[in-house]
């Protein structure tokens, strides 16, 4: 017997496929305060620092919605908090210093001429 999609089947597949793109859009609210918080100036990094730290419900929210532990975050978060980008990414700078060296001229001897 062919059965009709009731209300209830189509509003669940719809909800579904919502709850994706929900997560995804929270998930980058999280990455960009993230962002914020390594990257932007003094006072945009104490804003992202604030938000990330101090507990709050609005974080809570924003983590529940995008599938993450807040606790789980906060720990991971912690492992880098208060170290300098080159110290997390060492790699990341060796192509730089080696640039710079080439690109430095040697001091030229004084000739006996």
């Amino acid at each position: 017997m062919f059965r009709v999609p009731t209300m209830t089947t189509e509003r669940l597949l719809a909800t579904e496929a919502k709850l994706t793109t929900e997560t995804l859009l929270w998930r980058g609210v999280i990455a960009r305060t993230i962002q914020d918080w390594v990257s932007k100036p003094l006072r945009s990094k104490r804003e992202a620092e604030r938000y990330l730290f101090e507990n709050s419900a609005d974080l809570s929210l924003v983590c529940s919605s995008a599938g993450i532990n807040v606790l789980k975050l906060r720990s991971c978060l912690n492992k880098v908090r208060g170290r300098t980008l080159r110290e997390l990414l060492p790699a990341a700078e060796e192509p730089w210093a080696k640039n710079k060296m080439k690109n430095q001229t040697k001091p030229r001897r004084p000739t006996g001429k």
